[in-house]
């Protein structure tokens, strides 16, 4: 069902928490789906996007789902100009007991999400309208959902501070160098989540795990991680694009299943691997901290401790911290 407002009248139409016309919230008693998997895990889906996953008897997961205007977040974003800051209304319409579809309006944006389970997986496709008169929104970015791992969670789970991305643009989105892997992702040793792009061909795509707070003592040290999707790929000006994403939660913790749906998409994108792959760990640090840490007593701006490999000490102290970890 299709989300048509004209925008002479959408003032009239939208309240802060309902849509008026065909995505309006139906009778008391649906205005949520929550699906249940055969595995136990427990999806809810509100107004507010996916604003809940339980499983275990937990909740794993909470917050919302939503579409951003994402071009801040890298260098050759764009101007920023199409607004997706203030949400003016949204509403839900429950397809049937696996399928909703969630109207959300920011500023020059119409987004109308759906949801589709099935078994451990849930098909999330964003249709985006960027009502803007005369600015396209090169960068989609989809964030809101906070998990919460009830330990510290292990992975293939991509972090940096968004500061690395506005001084380095899209080339660190995948397929890149930076990001390699498309998909991702995280156990605790009771639950398991695995993302995947979907649908987008060579696009360039990234997933982050946020740290929920970047404060130094804090960041790796919380068991909270920040859900960010982003979709290198533009809406024009009065213009839709949809996107697709796919999560996939499970008790299973075993990383080829939660990858699963990513190697389908892979395999789909790119044809099967036509090299001899070689399963050697490869060591990396970041060692430059910035221009301003230039010294004559730190000429190449390095971080301290075991990053300052053009010391013996810090050489040392980097041999002693990685070796061994290989040699594991």
């Amino acid at each position: 069902m299709a989300l048509a407002l004209s925008l002479p009248l959408l003032p009239l139409l939208l309240s802060a928490h309902a849509l008026a016309g065909p995505t309006a919230v139906p009778a008391a008693g649906a205005a949520e789906l929550v699906y249940r998997s055969p595995a136990g895990a427990e999806f809810h889906v509100t107004a507010k996007g996916l604003e809940s996953i339980r499983l275990g008897g937990r909740e794993l997961a909470s917050g919302e789902w939503s579409v951003f205007n994402a071009e801040g977040w890298f260098k050759d974003g764009g101007t920023g100009k199409v607004d997706t800051k203030k949400l003016l209304g949204s509403t839900i319409a429950v397809v049937d007991g696996k399928t909703a579809r969630v109207a959300h309006k920011r500023g020059d944006v119409v987004c109308t999400t759906e949801y589709r389970f099935d078994g451990d997986d849930v098909l999330i496709s964003a249709r985006v309208e960027n009502n803007h008169a005369s600015e396209p929104m090169n960068i989609a970015g989809f964030s809101g959902l906070t998990f919460h791992f009830a330990k510290l969670p292990e992975g293939l789970m991509s972090v940096q501070h968004i500061s690395y991305f506005q001084a380095h643009g899209v080339g660190l989105c995948h397929p890149g160098d930076w990001s390699k892997i498309g998909g991702s992702y995280a156990v605790d040793g009771a639950a398991g989540v695995g993302t995947s792009p979907a649908n987008t061909g060579m696009t360039r795509t990234l997933t982050l795990w946020d740290y929920s707070d970047w404060s130094p003592n804090k960041r790796e040290n919380s068991p909270d991680r920040r859900l960010l999707y982003f979709v290198v790929a533009g809406v024009p000006p009065r213009g839709a694009r949809t996107y697709d994403f796919l999560l996939r939660v499970s008790p299973k913790t075993d990383w080829k299943y939660l990858l699963a749906p990513y190697r389908d998409h892979f395999q789909r994108t790119f044809a099967p691997v036509q090299y001899k792959a070689d399963y050697r760990w490869v060591a990396t640090d970041y060692l430059n901290h910035s221009q301003q840490a230039v010294s004559p007593t730190n000429p190449y701006g390095f971080h301290g401790q075991h990053r300052r490999i053009d010391t013996a000490k810090g050489a040392g102290e980097f041999c002693d911290k990685v070796i061994g970890l290989l040699k594991d």
